[in-house]
């Protein structure tokens, strides 16, 4: 099943800047990997999917706990990169940062505080954040591009209620108590209607692996 960590790290390491290890990312993967075969039960194709849903999971729970940018700093980043590009597309020049403090109304210090902090952001949700100098291998953002889709026609079919659970609590990191309150039920049954997509995707994934999708 080693070849599960494989596919997990090649399809999120084009996304990373050069100077995270992917022997890294491999090495917890491989740790997951074996804690899920462990427990696991069921058909070989559930299983398979199984692992590489908690394989890649590990992996990113890894990269985010290297995240060195707050979720303020996050936004914030993300408005100097659009500030940056109107500015250097209306000037033909590279902005600097007075002028991004300027547009921001920000404290200059804070701008290059933040561009530095920056080099070293790696959370999967905004990854394209950071400069890759490597270069993206085609083949990789096809191979990512198509688990993307499946994922999504996957939890598509799901019933609403569920598919908003689980977009909501692996996709957009929120707590179960606001999931709860978006539902409008309470956190047990927020759970329970994670879990129980959780259930119908790993089907879904298993059908997916038979069919040799994710080969």
């Amino acid at each position: 099943h080693l070849d599960i960590v494989e596919t997990a790290v090649r399809r999120i390491s084009h996304r990373l800047p050069a100077h995270v290890a992917r022997e890294d990312l491999a090495t917890v993967g491989k740790i997951a990997l074996i804690q899920t075969i462990a427990s696991a039960t069921g058909e070989l194709p559930e299983v398979r999917a199984l692992c590489y849903v908690r394989v890649r999971g590990a992996i990113l729970d890894e990269l985010r706990s290297c995240d060195v940018l707050s979720r303020g700093d996050r936004a914030l980043f993300r408005s100097l990169k659009l500030v940056r590009a109107r500015i250097e597309e209306q000037t033909g020049t590279e902005a600097s940062v007075e002028q991004l403090a300027r547009v921001l109304h920000l404290d200059a210090a804070r701008v290059s505080r933040l561009m530095t902090r920056a080099a070293g952001y790696v959370r999967d949700a905004e990854l394209e954040a950071v400069e890759d100098t490597q270069g993206a291998s085609p083949a990789a953002e096809v191979s990512a591009a198509d688990l993307a889709q499946m994922l999504r026609t996957a939890i598509a079919s799901l019933p609403p209620i569920q598919a908003h659970a689980v977009t909501r609590y692996h996709l957009e990191d929120a707590s179960l108590a606001e999931i709860a309150s978006e539902l409008r039920t309470s956190i047990q049954r927020a759970c329970l209607l994670r879990k129980t997509g959780e259930r119908t995707l790993r089907r879904i994934l298993a059908r997916a692996w038979k069919a040799e999708v994710l080969a």
